[in-house]
């Protein structure tokens, strides 16, 4: 499961909705989808542990969930590396210090994500996923069936899940593919 960036609580305050009401206990649905569509421009938000098929080529792990804290293990057919691992964490790369992992199919038991919890997500992140988790809102709600829209709130059209404004503070932190 991916963790949230932003909590609920923060996200109801945004949405101008009361912090105390069981109606709203579907926010958080909205703030995990939200994150994973962040997560889908500028890789794993919140660190957590992921485990993964990976195959090695020429020595070299690519973990597909980036950025990479730290490799707990690399298994395969019974047999398990546990390094020491050399990580590179933006690509995601991951080789064992003394040498390379040999060929094949193996299980990566990892840790992936740029922040430790939602308290350090930085600003930008954290304000695209309100933004996005706001229209995921409001598309649901949609305009006089209790929605939040107002003359303040920018159209977005609805064929879009992350309004431009969302990815224009998440473009800084855009994660580069591997080709």
């Amino acid at each position: 499961m991916i963790p949230a960036a932003v909590e609920s609580t923060d996200l109801l305050a945004f949405l101008g909705l009361p912090l105390d009401s069981e109606r709203y206990a579907d926010i958080a649905a909205y703030a995990d989808a939200a994150t994973a569509a962040a997560e889908g421009i500028v890789g794993a938000i919140v660190t957590r542990e992921e485990t993964s098929r990976v195959t090695v080529r020429n020595g070299v792990a690519a973990m597909p969930r980036r950025p990479v804290s730290s490799v707990a293990s690399l298994s395969k057919g019974g047999a398990t590396l546990t390094g020491p691992f050399d990580v590179d964490s933006i690509a995601g790369l991951v080789r064992l210090e003394s040498g390379a992992i040999p060929g094949g199919e193996y299980t990566a038991v990892y840790a992936a994500g740029r922040c430790a919890d939602t308290a350090s997500v930085p600003a930008g992140i954290a304000m695209a996923v309100k933004i996005i988790a706001k229209h995921l809102y409001d598309v649901q709600r949609g305009a006089g069936r209790g929605g939040v829209f107002d003359e303040s709130t920018p159209s977005v059209p609805t064929g879009f899940a992350i309004p431009a404004r969302a990815a224009q503070l998440l473009a800084p932190h855009r994660q580069i593919g591997l080709a």
